[in-house]
C-alpha cells in the first residue's frame, strides 16, 4: 500500500507543471488542511483512502493501484481529487480517470464519476472559478465539473 502525505497544496501531480515553488507552498499550507491518501490494489480491489475512511473500493484485475493525479481547491472552497487508473499490460498508458469532490464545510467526500482515459497525452486540468475542467487533447474532448455535476462536452471548453 501506498500513503502520501499531502499538506494542503495544490497538487497538479506535475502534469501541468514541473514545479510548485516553494512560496506557494508555504502560502497554501496556511490556508488549506492537510489531508493524508492512499491507495490500494490487492486481492481483485482497488480502493482509495483520504484521511484513514475508504472513500471509493471497486473490483479489479490485473491492475496496479490507483495514482492521484490532480488534486486542488475550486473557487468556491470544494476540493476536487482525480485518480487514475492503473491497468498492466500496454493496451493503455494509464486507465480511466475518477473524479472526487468535498463540497464546503463537508466531511464527505462524493464520487463524481469517471472519464474514459486510455493514454495518449496527458490531460489538462483548468480551473476557472468554481468550475474544474478537464480536457483530453487527443480525442478533442472536455469535461467540466461544477455544482457537483460532471459533465461531457464534445469539444473544448472555453
Amino acid at each position: 500500500m501506498k500513503k502520501m502525505a499531502i499538506y494542503g497544496i495544490i497538487l497538479l501531480n506535475l502534469l501541468n507543471a514541473d514545479e510548485i515553488s516553494a512560496s506557494i507552498q508555504e502560502a497554501s499550507q496556511e490556508v488549506f488542511s492537510a489531508f493524508s491518501v492512499s491507495t490500494n490494489a490487492k486481492n481483485n480491489q482497488c480502493s482509495i483512502t483520504i484521511n484513514d475512511k475508504i472513500i471509493y473500493q471497486r473490483k479489479c484485475e490485473y491492475e496496479y493501484e490507483p495514482r492521484l493525479i490532480f488534486y486542488a481547491p475550486l473557487g468556491n472552497w470544494n476540493e476536487v481529487w482525480v485518480f487514475q487508473d492503473m491497468p498492466m499490460g500496454n493496451a493503455c498508458d494509464g486507465g480511466n480517470l475518477r473524479i472526487f469532490e468535498r463540497e464546503s464545510g463537508s466531511n464527505t467526500i462524493h464520487y463524481r464519476g469517471e472519464i474514459d482515459f486510455c493514454g495518449g497525452p496527458n490531460p489538462n486540468f483548468t480551473l476557472k472559478g468554481d468550475e474544474f475542467i478537464i480536457t483530453n487533447e487527443s480525442m478533442n474532448q472536455a469535461y467540466s465539473l461544477q455544482r457537483g455535476e460532471l459533465k461531457k462536452h464534445n469539444s473544448r471548453v472555453q
